[in-house]
């Protein structure tokens, strides 16, 4: 069983000690899919961390997926939740590496003729998802430990508030309203005028705009691993940092979870450990 120790007292992540204005941590799990009991241990810490987030930071959280962690096992799950989820396509890439491009026609035909379609599943364009709606933990539970979940916490956005709206009750018992998410739907058309959407793309993806099979989508994350947050200049670490002050990466590279943020993540991380303990939940290790 994970104990906390005077050595680490953020077990069981362990923190990244050498780097400078910001904060960096992993968690290790057993592969991926991760199994239940990690999965239902980091649902539970990230719930704790994001009311500590919005607490401390005043910070709401967003999930986003990668188009490999998705296609073709989980797509059964994507559709029948897509009303829940509302998920909106954009690029998440693999941080360092050219944007990959869909096979043309003639390859496509190539790998049919040649008996290998298979290998048609792991091309295609470096993207995902953004679920619009606000359901976290509903979310994790669908996707969480399949290698391609991103979790980023943003402050608040005045661009994504809607204006007060209200309905008569007698509008709200007509059949045609009846079964519809009225409130819902304009949460969602509110939340598409985020800024961290078109500020994203020049963080992460300047080079889109010049890129055709990209053009349009309204966000770009970039995938990052350990390596790539401790090699980068402290420059760049800051500027993904200003975009957003937190991220989780699932990283099948790292076997594990990253957690990066600002350094004012790590009083958040121990008091979410901390309920973690007194709800006598403890991370598997075995």
């Amino acid at each position: 069983m994970a104990t906390v120790t005077k050595t680490n007292i953020y077990a069981p992540f362990r923190r990244a000690e050498a780097l400078v204005g910001s904060s960096l941590y992993w968690l290790p799990v057993s592969g991926v899919p991760v199994r239940e009991a990690e999965k239902a241990w980091l649902r539970a810490f990230l719930l704790a961390f994001d009311a500590g987030m919005n607490e401390a930071l005043k910070c709401r959280v967003e999930v986003f997926v990668t188009r490999r962690a998705i296609f073709p096992d989980m797509m059964d799950p994507m559709i029948a939740n897509l009303q829940a989820l509302n998920p909106m396509p954009g690029v998440m890439r693999v941080y360092g590496e050219k944007l990959r491009k869909a096979p043309h026609a003639r390859e496509i035909e190539r790998l049919v003729v040649q008996g290998k379609q298979d290998q048609l599943l792991t091309m295609g364009t470096d993207s995902g998802w953004w679920f619009v709606k606000k359901n976290a933990d509903a979310q994790r539970g669908l996707f969480l430990g399949h290698g391609g979940m991103v979790n980023v916490w943003l402050p608040p956005d005045p661009k994504t508030a809607p204006p007060p709206f209200h309905m008569t009750e007698k509008v709200m018992k007509n059949p045609a309203f009846a079964k519809m998410d009225i409130q819902g739907a304009v949460d969602v058309t509110y939340s598409l005028a985020d800024s961290f959407l078109p500020d994203s793309l020049k963080v992460f993806a300047p080079e889109l705009a010049a890129d055709p099979q990209y053009q349009g989508f309204p966000f770009a994350l970039a995938l990052l691993k350990s390596q790539d947050i401790m090699s980068a200049r402290g420059e760049q670490r800051d500027e993904w940092l200003a975009l957003a002050p937190c991220y989780l990466f699932e990283s099948p590279a790292d076997a594990g979870v990253l957690l990066f943020g600002k350094p004012e993540v790590d009083e958040v991380v121990l008091k979410a450990l901390e309920t973690l303990r007194e709800q006598k939940l403890e991370y598997p290790t075995s």
